[in-house]
């Protein structure tokens, strides 16, 4: 069926030697790259949370008793932010609301998840702007109803119908109590929502009687607006401002370290794995010897037993990634519909491009240690010798 000098022929008729590759390999994908999607799901769990700062700023109060000065010169100061705020040309409209948040179970612990709490006049602006769709239910009509995106629900165990708050459950973080009116979903079906909305009750708009000032940039001032509000924060000790170059930079900051102790161990596991591997090669290598012998023998050149060599190792190490990808992705598929899918988390892919990028250096190392081992072995073959069994 087969050529008896083709690759196929060998993989064949070579079961035992080529298997044990192809299996530490493939474990070692699935080693390497979950530790990357462990991480890759932390992220997206994080940037879930905080994508509406592509459209809005906030800016929010944050006065203590530990804050220096009197309360009258807070005020004071309140009343200064809450005018030149309003004087900020880079502004295109303000929607004035409250925030709370509700704790949602991650990898990680519980992380709080915002509500926020907007007028009536407010509210269709601001869906629209951002992008929230109702995907069941009605939208908060009076003060004690929410609507909470559909992963929030599901994180929680809740539906539309339910209460939530801490009056009926002491470990809520959500203070009050509210009927779940409806459940919300984003326009883009990659993102999931991680926000809820509440309903603000008619009130002062000033900023000292709210708890939160959402700032929605004109076209082509989003800089600027970031700019003149991190002026604001430096110059008023009041206030805290997110920004998405602000929010885009913690975050940045936070994962660097994760990333430098993730490719650690990626280094630490690949040179592991690369050892290992390249010392079946050399053993699988001495036993057909009299193989590559007789070749010589036979007329066949060195060069073509070294490159017919190599090539079966390559394909053996690429074959050996491309069933650890696939048995990763099966594995975090089990995995997704058992724990993290019923819980509205993000689940583990190795097909996200920074967790795909951590598989890359086992095959590319494994080919480098195995591939030069045995090309440097062949090219000291002495073909007479190992007919005479002399080596």
């Amino acid at each position: 069926m087969f050529s008896p000098l083709s690759i196929l022929t060998y993989f064949f008729k070579n079961k035992r030697k080529v298997i044990p590759i192809l299996a530490i390999i493939t474990l070692s994908i699935l080693g390497i790259s979950v530790t990357a999607a462990i991480n890759g799901s932390m992220w997206r769990e994080i940037t879930d949370r905080v994508w509406f700062y592509e459209k809005y700023y906030d800016v929010y109060l944050t006065f203590s008793s530990e804050s220096e000065g009197s309360l009258e010169e807070y005020q004071e100061e309140v009343e200064q932010v809450d005018k030149e705020i309003k004087e900020l040309d880079a502004v295109d409209h303000i929607i004035v609301a409250d925030v709370q948040a509700t704790d949602l179970m991650t990898l990680f612990g519980n992380e709080g998840a915002r509500v926020i709490f907007v007028g009536e006049d407010d509210r269709e602006k601001f869906v629209n702007e951002i992008g929230i769709e109702l995907d069941e239910g009605r939208y908060p009509e009076s003060a004690d109803e929410i609507a909470l995106g559909r992963e929030m629900l599901m994180n929680k165990d809740l539906k539309v119908g339910d209460s939530i708050g801490s009056k009926i459950d002491d470990e809520e973080s959500l203070s009050g109590e509210y009927k779940i009116v409806g459940a919300l979903t984003y326009s883009d079906s990659k993102k999931s929502m991680k926000l809820g909305i509440g309903y603000r009750e008619n009130k002062s708009d000033d900023l000292s009687s709210a708890g939160l000032f959402l700032l929605n940039p004109k076209d082509g001032k989003a800089e600027e607006l970031a700019s003149a509000l991190s002026r604001l924060e430096d110059k008023y000790g009041v206030i805290r401002v997110n920004t998405k170059e602000s929010v885009d930079k913690m975050i940045d900051e936070e994962f660097s370290a994760v990333s430098k102790v993730l490719w650690a161990i990626n280094v630490v596991v690949t040179l592991t794995i690369t050892s290992s591997i390249a010392l079946l090669n050399v053993i699988f290598f001495m036993q057909r010897a009299n193989e590559f012998g007789l070749l010589a023998s036979l007329g066949y050149s060195r060069k073509f037993i070294v490159g017919r060599t190599l090539l079966e190792s390559l394909i053996s190490i690429i074959l050996g990634w491309g069933l650890g990808i696939i048995f990763s992705e099966v594995v975090y598929g089990i995995l997704n519909s058992w724990i993290f899918t019923p819980r509205g988390i993000q689940g583990l892919t190795v097909l996200e491009s920074q967790t795909f990028l951590f598989t890359i250096p086992v095959p590319l190392a494994v080919a480098i240690f195995s591939c030069g081992t045995v090309f440097w072995k062949l090219m000291r073959m002495d073909p007479v010798s190992i007919i005479e069994k002399r080596d």
